[in-house]
């Protein structure tokens, strides 16, 4: 039985996560004051449950949603909207686009765009405006390294070799349940539903966070990987300087947040943290809450 009150939440959760998005995209990326903007499907809005965002080269904003994926140019908003086609092979045309929920979205040194949409792995290309679907099944989560695009499908990893355009197979995990990427150095974390998992360059693999339902990964400028999971709240690692994790408490008077959605990274020193209950300031130097925006 669905609970109206959880549903209603959840609604208002989501367009909190595109309200906060689109000003972050505007505070972090220009010097002079934030201020916020709200983008609808009054404005073209594909739909308003978000669950992915990027921005390009050219500084479009790409939003996936649960029925297609929006670009905003700052201006207008254009839509890929999902059809039905039985040949994933096809181009896609006329805005028209294959799949619904566009998960996540990053890009390339030469500035296309990859997406996960539903279990797929959708490319977009930058210089020839076309989409082509590089995986059509299984693919959990994808990653930007440094401009350098990996993948998992199944429950190995690829990376995408710019100069022969493919995917290439790099190692083996035997982990089913993975929702999160990140590759630092020669050591692969590994976001699952049971915990947080290392693989050495040496194949040995060691968990850092047992028992955790991790949600988002994320490296800041110095380094340091910051661990979003569900219901455990927000943890950080330094990998030069610590093996274990430590646990960072997002708190207000009222409550604590506990449900880490996602994390980015702004250019005057500020870690931004999107949560269940809203969003959060972290200053880098010392750890402390800014400012918070929450419900």
């Amino acid at each position: 039985m669905f609970n109206n009150k959880h549903i209603a939440q959840d609604l208002l959760n989501m367009k909190l996560l595109l309200f906060f998005t689109i000003f972050l995209y505007y505070s972090i990326n220009t010097t002079t004051a934030s201020y916020f903007k709200h983008i609808g499907m009054a404005d073209g809005l594909s739909q308003l449950s978000v669950r992915g965002i990027y921005q390009d080269q050219i500084n479009r904003i790409w939003i996936g949603t649960h029925e297609g994926i929006s670009i905003f140019d700052g201006i207008r908003v254009i839509n890929y909207k999902p059809i039905k086609n039985n040949d994933p092979t096809k181009p896609y045309e006329n805005h028209t686009f294959i799949g619904n929920l566009v998960s996540q979205i990053t890009g390339d040194k030469n500035g296309d765009i990859f997406m996960l949409v539903d279990d797929k792995l959708v490319k977009y290309d930058f210089n020839k405006e076309t989409f082509s679907t590089i995986f059509t099944t299984k693919v959990h989560t994808i990653y930007s390294n440094q401009k350098n695009i990996w993948c998992v499908k199944n429950d190995s990893i690829f990376k995408y070799e710019n100069n022969e355009k493919k995917f290439t197979f790099q190692i083996k995990t035997s982990l089913n349940n993975i929702n999160s990427l990140l590759v630092n150095d020669d050591t692969f974390y590994l976001g699952t539903t049971s915990g947080l998992y290392t693989i050495e360059k040496n194949k040995k693999m060691s968990i850092l966070c047992p028992q955790c339902h991790i949600n988002s990964l994320y490296q800041d400028k110095n380094n340091r990987i910051w661990i979003g999971t569900r219901y455990n709240g927000c943890f950080y690692l330094n990998p030069s300087r610590q093996t274990k994790i430590q646990k960072l408490k997002l708190t207000t008077p009222l409550k604590e947040s506990i449900d880490i959605r996602c994390f980015t990274e702004d250019k005057k020193g500020y870690m931004w943290i999107g949560t269940f209950d809203g969003l959060y300031q972290i200053n880098l130097e010392n750890l402390v809450i800014s400012q918070n925006f929450t419900s």
